[in-house]
C-alpha cells in the first residue's frame, strides 16, 4: 500500500508539473472594422487547473482575470463575465485561431504565441534621477487616507504650488491610462518650472485607503480640499492652484468655492455643461470618430438619451435593469448596470457646473482639445466662458480629451499615441499660471 501511494503521489507531482502547451503569452488583433484592438492573453498553471489574463492594450484595459479557462482536446476556451466576452480556439503549432465573442458580436480572433507583450513606448516620461526633490505625503479627510507625491523644485521657498486631480474612475497619482502617465509627465513639467506639484492616489487606489463604490464626485472635493489644508500648513508653500483634468475639472471650482486658500484654477476638457449633455454628445462623437455615419451617430445619440433619462427616472435596480433591457438588443452585464445604477453616475448625470463657476472669484485657464470627443471643447469652452467672472479659455485645435496631437480623437487612439502630454499644451498651461502668480501678491502670510 505505501509502495502505491508512493507511486500515486509521484504521478500527481508530475501531473502538477507538466506544462499544458498554452501556458505563456500569446498576442492578437480583434478587427472590429474601425477599430483595431490588440489583445494579449497570458496563461498560467493554477494547480490542476489554468487561470489567464486578458488585456486590451490599446484601450489600456490593464490585466483582466479571465474565468472558465479550460484547454481540453486542442481547444481553449475562456469567459469575461463581467465583459460579456467569451473566446474558444483551437491550437495549432504557436497558433490559436478561434472566436471572439461580446455583446451578441462574434469576431475571429488568432492568437500568436510571443515571448513579451510589447512594451508601450513613452518618450516624455521623465527618468530619475529628477532635478527636484520629491517628498511621500499623506492627507488625511476623515478616515480616508491619500497617499501621494510632492515635487519641490530647487531653490529659495517659498514655491507656488498646485494640486493635481484627476479624471473620473480609480487613478493613481499619475492618472495612468492607456499605459501614459499624464500627471508624472505634467507634474515635472511644471515643478521644473518653479512650481511645487501635489499628485495623490485616489480613494481605493495605490496606496490609499477608502473606496470609490458609493461616494459622488462632490465628496471627492473633500479629499482635494484636504490636500489644500495640508499644503497651505507648510511654510514653503505658497500661493496655492487646482489643476482638475475631466471630472476634476468640476472639482477644482467646488474646493475654490469652499477655500479661501485657493489663488487660481487650471481646466482641463472640464466640462462647463450639465453631466447628461455631456454624456449624449460624447455617444455621438464617439461613434464619429470611430468611422459611423452622421446617422448613425444620431441614432447612437438618440439611444444614449433614452439610457440617461432611465437611468434620472427610475430609482431601482430591478426596475432600471427591466427599463434598460427594453431599450437595449442584448442582455445588459452586471458590471455595466451596477455603474448605471451607482450614486457617482446619477449625481453627475444631473450636476450643472455654470452655478458654481460663476460664485469663483479666482483666476481661471480653461484649456480644451478641439479634437476631444469626449468632452467637446467649444461647447463647453463657451458655456464656461459665460459663467465664469475671470476666465481665459483655450482650445488648442489637434488635441484630444489627454491633450496629445490625435488624429480623430477617438479614444482607441490614446494608447497608440507615443505623446503623452503635447508641449504646446504644458507650456500654455506653465506660462499662464507663471504670469498670473506673478500679477498678485507674493506668498500670503503664513500660518505660525
Amino acid at each position: 500500500m505505501r509502495h502505491a501511494l508512493t507511486l500515486l503521489s509521484l504521478l500527481l507531482t508530475v501531473a502538477l508539473s507538466a506544462q499544458s502547451p498554452v501556458e505563456g503569452t500569446w498576442l492578437g488583433t480583434l478587427d472590429a472594422g474601425a477599430q483595431k484592438l490588440r489583445l494579449s492573453v497570458t496563461l498560467t498553471r493554477s494547480g490542476m487547473a489554468l487561470a489567464g489574463t486578458l488585456n486590451s492594450l490599446d484601450q489600456g484595459s490593464g490585466e483582466l482575470p479571465l474565468q472558465n479557462v479550460a484547454f481540453r482536446d486542442g481547444k481553449l476556451t475562456f469567459t469575461l463575465p463581467a465583459l460579456g466576452v467569451s473566446y474558444s480556439g483551437t491550437l495549432a503549432g504557436d497558433a490559436i485561431a478561434g472566436t471572439f465573442s461580446q455583446g451578441g458580436m462574434a469576431l475571429p480572433l488568432t492568437l500568436a504565441r510571443v515571448a513579451a507583450v510589447p512594451a508601450a513606448r513613452r518618450p516624455q516620461e521623465p527618468k530619475k534621477p529628477y532635478p527636484y526633490a520629491e517628498e511621500e505625503v499623506v492627507v488625511t479627510n476623515g478616515d480616508v487616507k491619500l497617499a501621494g507625491t510632492l515635487t519641490l523644485p530647487r531653490g529659495e521657498p517659498p514655491f507656488h504650488a498646485v494640486v493635481l486631480i484627476s479624471g473620473s474612475g480609480a487613478q493613481d497619482r499619475d492618472e495612468t491610462v492607456f499605459g501614459h502617465k499624464p500627471f508624472l509627465v505634467l507634474a515635472d513639467h511644471l515643478t521644473r518650472r518653479g512650481l511645487a506639484v501635489l499628485r495623490l492616489d485616489d480613494r481605493g487606489t495605490g496606496k490609499s485607503t477608502g473606496s470609490l463604490a458609493s461616494v459622488t464626485t462632490e465628496d471627492l472635493a473633500g479629499d482635494t480640499l484636504a490636500a489644500v489644508k495640508l499644503l497651505r500648513a507648510r511654510k514653503d508653500v505658497g500661493q496655492i492652484g487646482l489643476i482638475g483634468h475631466s471630472e476634476g475639472g468640476l472639482i477644482a471650482p467646488m474646493v475654490a468655492k469652499l477655500s479661501k486658500d485657493v489663488a487660481f484654477l487650471v481646466l482641463i476638457a472640464a466640462p462647463g455643461l450639465p453631466g447628461d449633455e455631456i454624456i449624449v454628445r460624447q455617444v455621438e462623437r464617439g461613434a464619429a470618430a470611430a468611422g459611423a455615419s452622421r446617422e448613425h451617430a444620431a441614432l447612437a445619440a438618440g439611444l444614449q438619451r433614452q439610457i440617461v433619462n432611465a437611468v434620472k427616472e427610475t430609482p431601482g435596480e430591478a426596475a432600471l435593469r427591466a427599463k434598460l433591457q427594453a431599450l437595449l438588443p442584448t442582455p445588459l452585464p452586471d458590471a455595466q448596470l451596477k455603474q448605471l445604477h451607482s450614486p457617482w453616475y446619477r449625481w453627475m448625470l444631473a450636476y450643472d457646473p455654470r452655478p458654481v463657476l460663476r460664485e469663483v472669484a479666482v483666476p481661471i485657464l480653461a484649456v480644451n482639445g478641439g479634437k476631444d470627443v469626449q468632452v467637446g471643447a467649444k461647447e463647453n469652452l463657451a458655456a464656461i466662458a459665460e459663467a465664469a467672472q475671470r476666465v481665459r479659455t483655450v482650445e488648442l485645435p489637434e488635441l484630444n480629451h489627454l491633450l496629445q496631437r490625435a488624429t480623430t480623437g477617438a479614444v482607441s487612439e490614446y494608447a497608440t499615441i507615443e505623446e503623452t502630454v503635447a508641449p504646446v499644451a504644458l507650456e500654455t498651461i506653465a506660462e499662464w499660471i507663471s504670469r498670473v502668480t506673478t500679477s498678485r501678491s507674493s506668498a500670503p502670510a503664513r500660518p505660525d
